[in-house]
């Protein structure tokens, strides 16, 4: 009874197509019992969001190496330092009849943290580079196969959202927050002055060649 039915089924189906029947159907349908996947979008969206939330885990870890605002605070910190010990290095060095010591690039790079917080960025460091590059190569993959679709207003919401956080990471967790107040040396500069100086309160560096 059941082949009959189906058998009556094929014989009155239309022939013609439909106006409405959808013109980007896959050419090869999904076998009975299986889901079809997701496509190349979803997948790109999901990658990302995952790369997105080890990013943020390497920068609660290691915020030297991975927060942006907290390295570039640092970088500007090392460099107001170098210009501060650039003032009196070169004058103590004379006074002691030593060459200055040359500066190196490992200099302008933070410090490594302990061991156990380097393992512990291994992985998500790892997931991050797998995540970021799955996404890019199927954002590729989508751009390629469907260049002219239309995105629905609930993926283009999510396309948004990673796009500010990514832009969120880019410059930073706190890009809004003031910078540090800079170092003051006016104690340090007074020390070099009793030391050095000639006694009459003249400013070390410039007092007799000596400092």
């Amino acid at each position: 009874m059941t082949r009959t039915r189906r058998a009556l089924r094929r014989a009155c189906r239309n022939p013609t197509v439909r106006g409405w029947r959808a013109l980007n159907r896959p050419a090869v349908r999904s076998l009975p019992g299986h889901r079809r996947g997701p496509d190349d979008l979803s997948q790109a969206l999901v990658a990302f969001a995952r790369a997105i939330r080890c990013h943020r885990r390497l920068a609660k870890l290691t915020p030297s190496f991975f927060d942006s605002a907290v390295v570039d605070r640092e970088a500007r910190e090392r460099d107001e330092r170098r210009r501060w010990m650039a003032l009196w290095e070169p004058a103590l060095a004379r006074a002691y009849g030593c060459d200055p010591l040359p500066h190196k690039p490992e200099d302008d790079l933070p410090p490594l943290p302990p061991p156990r917080t380097q393992r512990a960025v291994d992985r998500p460091l790892a997931c991050w580079n797998l995540w970021f590059n799955l996404g890019r190569e199927a954002l590729r993959r989508y751009q390629q196969r469907r260049p002219h679709e239309l995105i629905g207003f609930g993926r283009l919401a999510r396309l948004l959202e990673i796009a500010m956080d990514s832009g969120r990471l880019a410059s930073g967790f706190d890009p809004g927050l003031p910078d540090a107040e800079p170092d003051n040396y006016d104690a340090a500069w007074a020390d070099l002055k009793r030391a050095y100086g000639r006694g009459d309160g003249t400013d070390p560096v410039v007092s007799a060649g000596v400092l």
